[in-house]
């Protein structure tokens, strides 16, 4: 016949209570495990006491070390960086231990300035990509000071001046016309009896023109010397 017997079960020991206990079985002190399994003693201190807040932001220092030092104290090291992610989290580890584990992307600050100065850096180069290109097929600045629309002039030479951006190809009434460092461009015309039409277009080897017009009235009469 079977007899049932009530048996109190072991409780479970934390994390921190097992390290403490193998290092002390083995005699060790935190100096000398801190040599021998290569992980800072403070680290360790703070693994033994539960301070895990004390250990590095990185959760991939912290996973190392703990490694590291469970693989030194003949722990299983995978079960104990499982328990070290739960307890950084915030969460029980009376659950499952092949219950996967889901960290955020943004865990700590650094992240967050790693991946800001990530956007930014892309920002300011599609900026400056974006004014190179419209730098490079907008059309130039035109600015004629001379002739006026409807000025009304003697026969004669007619001058056309004005200003442009000196890297443009300039054009007065179809000729072409040099263009000064400065940008500066000064042209002769002859102007006959009548309306006359200046047509003055500047443009860039890839690109719009900026074309100006101007209407000039030339008076009958001799041309003054």
């Amino acid at each position: 016949m079977a007899v049932l017997c009530r048996t109190a079960l072991p409780q479970p020991t934390l994390l921190s209570e097992r390290l403490r206990a193998a290092r002390e079985a083995a005699s060790l002190s935190l100096a000398a495990a801190s040599v021998a399994a290569r992980v800072p003693a403070k680290y360790l201190a703070a693994l033994e006491a539960g301070r895990y807040a004390e250990l590095p932001r990185s959760w991939g220092f912290r996973a190392a070390y703990l490694r590291s030092y469970a693989e030194f104290l003949g722990l299983d090291a995978g079960l104990c960086v499982w328990e070290l992610s739960r307890l950084a989290a915030g969460e029980s580890t009376a659950v499952h231990p092949f219950r996967p584990v889901h960290f955020s992307r943004f865990a700590s600050w650094g992240h967050l300035l790693r991946w800001a100065a990530i956007f930014s850096i892309i920002a300011l180069f599609l900026f400056f990509l974006t004014k190179q290109v419209q730098s490079t097929i907008a059309p130039p600045m035109l600015n004629l000071f001379a002739p006026r629309e409807g000025e009304v002039v003697s026969p004669g030479t007619l001058l056309v001046q004005g200003k442009t951006e000196p890297e443009a190809k300039l054009t007065i009434n179809g000729q072409a016309t040099v263009v000064t460092e400065q940008g500066t461009f000064e042209s002769a015309l002859t102007a006959t009896p009548g309306l006359n039409t200046v047509t003055v277009a500047a443009s860039r080897k890839h690109g719009a023109a900026t074309t100006v017009v101007r209407h000039i009235i030339v008076r009958p009469g001799k041309p003054a010397y």
